[in-house]
């Protein structure tokens, strides 16, 4: 069984380290800016953008090892090699077939190889539902909290989970507390989504 779960994650780490060095494109090359500029302004200082701020600061402290495309990309190819070992620790018993399908899935393959947050939400999703089916309630907490921190499409997730399972629901607003100090920011970015030929004049073309 550890064998096959070995070759498996051997051959999704293969698949995704094809053609990491082309050049980034427009969105990663966006990411690679703002995730250069220092903490304080990745918090407070992103009103154009509108992404929450954990994949901005662990690619900043990521940068500080090297900057070529490789390097950068290696982060979420690690997150995308870790969401096909939690695949298989969700349910040992149709693991490896989930494993498996998960490292030759194309989509998969691609986002784990963009220099953008889409692996570590998608690993971080994963593990919310590693933790909810182990009943680790307090685990997935903080895991939600930090999947929000990721995406903001991540709301949508963590009601799917109190529809799976009601009792969470004292959990999740624990979760949604958590995030309180990134409201202010949430507001200042969805502004700037609704005007956003101010805050990137020229854009639209």
């Amino acid at each position: 069984m550890k064998i096959w779960l070995f070759l498996i994650l051997i051959l999704a780490l293969g698949l995704r380290l094809i053609n990491l060095c082309q050049s980034f494109w427009l969105d990663e090359a966006s990411q690679a800016q703002m995730s250069s500029t220092t903490v304080s302004q990745i918090w407070f200082g992103r009103v154009g953008d509108f992404h929450p701020p954990l994949f901005y600061l662990l690619a900043h402290y990521w940068m500080q090892l090297g900057r070529s495309e490789i390097w950068l990309r290696l982060l979420p190819v690690s997150f995308g090699l870790v969401s096909v070992l939690l695949v298989y620790l969700i349910n040992k018993k149709i693991g490896l077939l989930a494993a498996f399908f998960l490292a030759i899935n194309p989509y998969h393959i691609y986002y784990s190889q963009e220099f953008r947050g889409y692996s570590l939400v998608a690993m971080l999703g994963i593990l919310s539902m590693y933790f909810l089916v182990k009943k680790k309630y307090i685990w997935m907490t903080i895991v939600n909290s930090l999947m929000l921190y990721t995406h903001y499409s991540s709301i949508f997730f963590i009601l799917a989970q109190i529809i799976i399972q009601p009792i969470t629901i004292s959990y999740q607003l624990i979760t949604i507390i958590l995030y309180l100090p990134w409201v202010p920011r949430f507001y200042e970015q969805l502004q700037s989504a609704t005007n956003i030929d101010t805050f990137l004049p020229g854009w639209r073309n």
